[in-house]
Formats: C-alpha cells, structure tokens, sequence
C-alpha cells in the first residue's frame, strides 16, 4: 500500500473514531451534569451570555454544633472544589464550611465571557446574597487566591478574615513574571487544551471539566496585576500558610505576600503544593487556630503591626531552598533544549528573550541551548553510526545527495576531524557532515571534542544577541502590551533573519548564497506565483462577470481534458491527437503504468530497437507539470533505474538536439488560420572554465547563476569539485524550463506566417485545440521563423504561459499585461466555443481537477 493510501485510511480512520467519540459524549451529556453530593443554585446575573442564570455547583458542610460565621473555601484551578473535601471535613465540626465551584471551573455552568476573578466575585457575591450570608472567614488555595482577595476588595465588609493557602499572588511570581508575556503562553495551552478535547477521539475521557478550555481562560483572564494595591491596602486578619518544597507556587511568592500585608500570620506548612490535601488536620488546625484570634479580636491587624515586620515569623526570612529557586529556571531549561530539535535559531532567540525577561539567568539560557544543539549533533552522529549508508534511505535523510557524502569522505581525509568545527559555520553542510562522521566511524572522543568547541563559540553568540535585542522588546511590550504587537513581531521575525544571514555570511559559499537571495528577491522573473498572478486574478474576476461564466475560459480547449489542459492532461492523448504525418514529431511511446517493472522495461527496450538504439532518450511522466520527472537518459542501466523509481505512466521520446523554444499560438473557433501570440527562446545556462575555479566556484561567482545556484548545483553534483580548463564551456543544465535553470528570453522577433501555417498542419487532424504552448526544438532560430525543421516536444493547454515575460529586459507591468491579454483571449475563445453548443465545466469539476492535481503534487513531493 502506498504512502497516499495510508495516509487516506489513517485519516479516514482517525475522523470516524472523532465522530463515534463526539457522538457518544454528546450522549452522555459531555460529563456536565453536578455530582450527588453538591448543590445547585441558579444565580441571576447580567453577564451572561446566554441570558440563563449561572448554574452555580457548590457543597455545604454543615456545622455539628452552634452555627457562626460559615467558612468559605475557594480551590484552585484545574481542580474543583472537590479537592477541598478532606480540609472541608476536617474543619466544619465547629462551622458551616461552604465549598462552590468558581465559575467556569467544576461543574459550574460556563456561560460567562470571562472567567477572571473579577467575574467570579460577582458571582459568588450575589449567591451569598441569596443564602443570607452576609459575611465569611475566606480561605483561597493557590489559584483560588487573586478570587480571594478580589473579594475582599469588592466587598470588604463581608470578609471577616482572609487564609491564603499556597496562593498565587503578585504577577511576578507567576511563570515568565509579566502579564503580557504570560498571555502567549495561555494562548498555546488553550489551543492544545481545545484541540485535545474536540480533535481526539477520547469517547468522554478528557471530558471531566478538570480538561475543560475554561481553566485556561481562567489564567489569562485574571489579570494579577490588580492583587498587589489589595495586599498593600486590606485590613481584615490573614493567615499565610506555604510550604518551602512548593514546586507550583514559589515560596518567594508566599513571603512577597507577607512582606506586603505586615499584620499577617505567616508560617511555614508541610506538604509542597498540596499539602492541604495530603495534611488536611494540619492546614485546618492552623485555620482553626487563625479564626479563633479573628474572632476573639487578637489577631494582628495592620494598623497594629510592628514596623519591623516579622521579628516573631522566623518564616519571613528564611531561605528559599535552592531546588525551589530553580525548578523554573530547569522547566524552562528543557524547554529551549527541546526547542533545539525544531530549530536552533528558533530555540537561541527564545532563550534570549526568556532571559531578558528575567525568568531565567542569561547563563542558564546559553547552556540549555549549548546543550540542545550539543546532544543533537552528537545524535546525527549516532544515526550514522548505527545505521550507515541505510540512514540515507530514510525519509529523514533521502534529500542527502550521495555526492555530498562523497565529498565530506574526501574533506575528512585531507583535514581530519577539524572539518566538524568548520561545518558547524556553514549553513546546510550540518547534517551531511556529523552523518558522515558516523558513517566512518571516527573517533567519538574527539568528533565530541570539537563539537563541544563549535557549539561553545556559536551558541553564546546567538543568545546574547537575541538578549541584547530583546530587552527593549521587552519593555515595549510591557509599556504598550497588544498595541505593539505587530511591531514586536516583526522585529523577532527580523532577528530570525538575521541570526539566519549572520550564519551564512561566515562562508564563502554562504555569502554567495545571500547574494543569490538578494537577486531572487529584486528580480520578479524569481518571483514565486501569487506576487505575479494576483493582479491577473483580480483582472480575470472582471472578465468572468463579463463574460457571465466562472468556468467559461475552460472551453478554450474542448477537446483537451480535462478543462482545456489545466491540469492532469494526458501528454500522450496530446501527441496522439496531432499530424504524425507533418514530419514535426520526434517518435514517442507510452510505458503504461499497470505493465509489471519487467514489462515496463520492455516496453522501453523494443522502442529503442526500433529507433536503432540511439542514446540519450528523454523519459517523462505522462502527467507532469513544469518539468517534473523529466529526464535525460543516456544508457540501459539509467533507464531502468528511472522506471522503477516511477511506476506511473511515462513517455520515452527521442532525443531532440538544438535551441529550445516555447510558440504560444491561438485561433478563433471558425478560422482556419491560427496566430502566433508569443515566442520564448529558451537559452541553456553555460560557463566558462578558467583553469583555476571549480565549477561550484564558477557558480557562485556568476552574477546570474548564483540566483539559481542551490539548482545548479545540485544537477551538477557529481562534477561539482573539478576545475574546468581554460575557455572550456560547460552546459548547466539540459532542460528548457525556467525553474529548472534556463534562461528565457523574448523570441518574438522570429513569429512569422510561415510558421504559423506550419503548426497549423501539425494540428489538422486534432479538432478542438485553439489556446496553447508549443515547446519545440529546432535546427536554427531563422530555419524556425520559415516554419521548417522543427521537431513538438510538448503542446500544453490553458494553463501554459506566455513565457517571454521572463526576459530579464522586462518590467513587471510588461508581465502583467501579457498575462492579462493571454487570459482575455482564452476567456473569448471559450465564449464563442460556449455559443458554439459546449457547455462550460461545472465548479464541481474544476475543484476536483485541481484537487488531484494537488493531491498528485504533494504525494510526489512526499516520495522524494
């Protein structure tokens, strides 16, 4: 089974599983529906978004002796207030203990559009109003902290006392300490937390609102820059309770909580994080112990704290243990080496701007990244000494050219290992190389000596530029937050870029290579496709509403299909359809793609008998586009090589010699005669030697062919190292098609009557055909304009260009309008084709068209 094929199943699989699972939750009610044990109140309010009370879920632990002022617990966040049940119960043998779900969170409804503290208040407020509750002891564990103190600031006489119970607090204290930067970090675990529970078949496993997308907007809507006035300003009695071993909430956060309420009780408490659970009777001793000062009216209050705050709470200035200080710097440490494995660049910048922020030490950057990228090129090595030559064989490594293989084999030789410190400078010979090394086994000692060295010069060097740039990032986000973001973006996309030109620009061959950018880029005939044929897009929506049709122009054609030769025409139909008679057809034959490999080699065998033998043959896909699979076979061995590398359908044709020339030629539905439109010279790159340079050199120094030199380059790879003589001339590449190398240039000096009367009897016996490109091979440019001794390579349909825009001599505009005449013409000729009785393609028909086309494109790509 090909790759297509699994791939299709695994898809198809995977969202029939989605289905099945989405419709089995939907079901069972998505797990929403309040446990036995708790309690609904239906609370009225004007945030809604639905208009519907909030279903507000909630536990009540009643007292067993004398009620008082209840107790009010608040959980964090994922969890819901069934965490609290073992310090509820433990506590309310004296008070009523009130444990709800905060909306949002637990089995709480969700219909507010933010889940921030602020909104929770105003709902819990009002719930208490419907139980008479006017006023309650408050204790707020980890995220349920910010609700907490939210409450006592709205609502300060409904508080008798606050406990913060291994709370979040000040916004410095949580994850990257700013509130801007945090929100990047929110949006990325919404997405995964979205896509978790709606993209994966889980049948109703991660439906338990401890998984829900509300916990993630409860982070990033509760802004926690709001808790540090309310620190420095409430009155009511407080008890801070934190463990030194909490791995969640730092300690520092717990004694910056202190610091900021002087008349707080803080103590040191057991049990990390989630000590309250696990040590419930300690955490409600201390609580009991709390309230019975707040109501007996000794408890501290801040008007009566000490200046010298927190001479009695030895817990104030005690040291925060060193694996507590580091367990983010280590969380974020591994994240940037992981990060590594995506891309270094990437991983270096992050580690930079990290440590601008000041959630980790610049040193601490620059090492997890050294280690990254360490362990990674140690890993290249390792692939390549387990694996050998077989690593090349995987879809990892199948782009690697042998040659190049070859000639770090060579480098290794004549240089030692010191070739492994020079690579890691040149951009794209990274894996090549450490793959190589593996391959020949060298000394892992040293081959992991001089890596260490390469990667301690580099490494530092990236993360301290990405530092230096990033503080000012950093305060413009902090000053201006989502106003900026545009421009901060663009400035870490500008400093990828540069870290990426910085690289190349240590070598030779790298700098050659960003010079060839630089003429990609300011010359349009590099152009990708959407720059170039916008405008003539814009320009074809005005002629469909014209012309009444979406799909008229696909008639220019109708005898060419599908849709006028678009895309996936057959070339051999093609050539079938015209005069083999003309004496301007090289001879051809179809390899069929359901003939066994055996078969399909005969095939090609018995052609080449036919024709005497003579080499070289072109093999080509029967379906391609703009060169795909086109090559030049010059033996036996090659073409069999070739055919079992494709198994499709191909066309061996004759070797034509000469100049190449595209002849873009139309005719009107009724004439007889046909008209040249265009004519493109086709122009194969050559060089010349020197006798000194070697053809990779020669390559790099031409001012045109560096702009196509990773091309180039790669064609020639097998004689890429030897140095031509002098005046010597080589030919770099053999094919006329522009993204394959050749130069195009304005040919129309050559169209002629004669030549139109020629391919206008090449096309006598193939009705229909009245818009397209002729690629031919000729004897003479002057024999072509007399219409005489050329040989069809190729006739393309609608979809062919008017190639001699590509001429360096001409302007963009010059492009455009030819295009723009070229599609009013097709979109002409349909119409008279349409009022001649064809009717136009439906949309149906042209997206699945264009839909195997693409599917074709990318599962070629795919087996590359």
């Amino acid at each position: 089974m090909n790759r297509r094929k699994i791939l299709l199943a695994l898809t198809l699989t995977w969202i029939g599983l989605l289905v099945l699972s989405t419709g089995y939750r939907a079901a069972i009610g998505f797990k929403r529906i309040p446990l036995p044990d708790q309690k609904v109140a239906q609370v009225p309010t004007a945030l809604s978004t639905n208009g519907h009370p909030v279903a507000l879920a909630y536990r009540h632990y009643p007292a067993s002796g004398s009620v008082s002022t209840p107790i009010l617990l608040l959980h964090g966040n994922p969890m819901a207030g069934r965490a609290m049940q073992p310090l509820a119960e433990a506590i309310h043998t004296e008070r009523d203990v009130l444990v709800p779900d905060l909306p949002g969170l637990g089995f709480t409804s969700r219909n507010l559009p933010a889940y921030s503290a602020e909104n929770q208040v105003r709902i819990l407020l009002t719930w208490l109003d419907q139980l008479n509750i006017e006023k309650v002891h408050l204790m707020g564990y980890s995220q349920g902290g910010p609700v907490a103190l939210e409450l006592i600031d709205r609502a300060p006489e409904r508080v008798a006392s606050v406990a913060l119970f291994a709370a979040v607090g000040l916004q410095e204290h949580e994850l990257l300490g700013s509130y801007e930067l945090n929100q990047p970090l929110y949006s990325l675990y919404y997405a995964a937390a979205w896509s978790i529970r709606w993209l994966t078949p889980h049948f109703g496993a991660l439906d338990d609102p401890v998984f829900a997308t509300t916990t993630v907007e409860n982070f990033a809507d509760t802004d926690l820059r709001r808790c540090r006035p309310i620190l420095e300003t409430f009155e009511q009695p407080a008890l801070i309770l934190h463990s030194t071993t909490d791995r969640l909430v730092p300690y520092a956060a717990a004694i910056s909580h202190a610091t900021l309420a002087p008349h707080s009780i803080f103590k040191d408490a057991p049990g990390g994080h989630m000590g309250p659970f696990s040590e419930p009777e300690t955490y409600a001793n201390e609580l009991r112990e709390f309230i019975a000062l707040s109501e007996s009216g000794t408890a501290p209050t801040r008007a009566s704290a000490s200046a010298l705050r927190g001479t009695h709470q030895p817990g104030l200035h005690a040291q925060v243990p060193k694996e507590t200080r580091w367990i983010k710097v280590l969380i974020l440490g591994t994240l940037l080496f992981l990060i590594v494995y995506v891309s270094e660049d990437l991983a270096c910048i992050t580690g930079g701007i990290l440590a601008a922020t000041g959630a980790m030490p610049l040193p601490s950057a620059i090492l997890a990244c050294f280690l990254g990228i360490w362990v990674s090129d140690l890993l290249i090595y390792a692939i390549g000494h387990c694996f050998g030559a077989r690593a090349l064989e995987s879809r990892w490594f199948r782009r690697i050219n042998p040659k190049d293989v070859d000639r770090f084999r060579t480098a290794y030789g004549e240089s030692g290992l010191k070739i492994v410190f020079i690579t890691r400078f040149i951009p794209g010979s990274r894996v090549i190389a450490y793959l190589t090394a593996g391959m020949l086994r060298l000394g892992y000692l040293r081959f992991s000596l001089w890596l260490f060295l390469a990667a301690a010069v580099w490494t530092p060097i990236l993360v301290s530029i990405a530092y230096a740039v990033g503080h000012p990032l950093i305060d413009w986000w902090t000053d201006y937050g989502l106003k900026l973001l545009p421009l901060i973006a663009l400035c870490i996309i500008a400093l990828y870029l540069a870290i990426g030109i910085l690289s190349k620009a240590f070598t030779y061959r790298g700098r050659a290579e960003l010079r060839g950018r630089w003429i990609r880029l300011t010359r349009w005939e590099y152009w990708p496709a959407l720059p170039i044929y916008l405008p003539v897009a814009i320009y074809a929506l005005w002629l469909m509403l014209r012309y009444r049709s979406l799909t008229v122009w696909a008639l220019c054609n109708p005898n060419m299909q599908p849709l006028s030769g678009l895309a996936m025409e057959s070339k051999s139909v093609i050539l079938s359809a015209l005069n083999s008679d003309s004496g301007k057809l090289p001879s051809w034959r179809l390899i069929p793609e359901a003939a066994s490999p055996e078969e399909r080699i005969a095939c090609f065998k018995a052609f080449q008998t036919e024709r005497s033998n003579p080499w070289p043959v072109i093999l080509k896909p029967d379906i391609g586009q703009r060169g795909e699979g086109v090559a030049v076979i010059r033996n036996e061995a090659e073409a069999e090589r070739y055919l079992l590398a494709n198994p499709e359908s191909i066309i061996a044709q004759a070797y034509v010699t000469g100049p190449e020339f595209g002849v873009f030629y139309y005719k009107h539905p009724g004439v007889t005669k046909g008209r040249i439109f265009s004519i493109t010279e086709k122009v194969l790159p050559q060089l010349t030697g020197d006798g000194v340079r070697t053809l990779e050199q020669l390559i790099l120094d031409d001012p045109r062919a560096v702009a196509q030199a990773k091309h180039y380059l790669k064609v020639n790879a097998e004689r890429i190292q030897n140095i031509p003589t002098t005046d010597e001339t080589i030919q770099l590449v053999e094919l006329g098609t522009h993204c394959r190398g050749a130069i195009f240039l304005d040919g129309s000096r050559l169209a002629s009557d004669a030549l139109a009367a020629a391919l206008d009897e090449v096309l006598t016996t193939y009705d229909g055909f009245y818009f397209g490109r002729f690629d031919l091979r000729v004897s003479s440019p002057e024999a072509l304009s007399r219409g005489e001794a050329f040989y069809i390579l190729e006739l393309n349909g609608v979809s062919s260009e008017s190639t001699d825009i590509y001429d360096p001599k001409n302007h963009i505009i010059k492009g455009w309008k030819k295009l723009c005449r070229q599609w009013a013409l097709a979109f002409e000729i349909g119409a008279a084709n349409r009022d001649a009785g064809h009717p136009p393609p439906s949309l149906k028909t042209l997206f699945r068209t264009l839909r195997r086309h693409r599917e074709r494109d990318y599962f070629e790509a795919a087996d590359l």
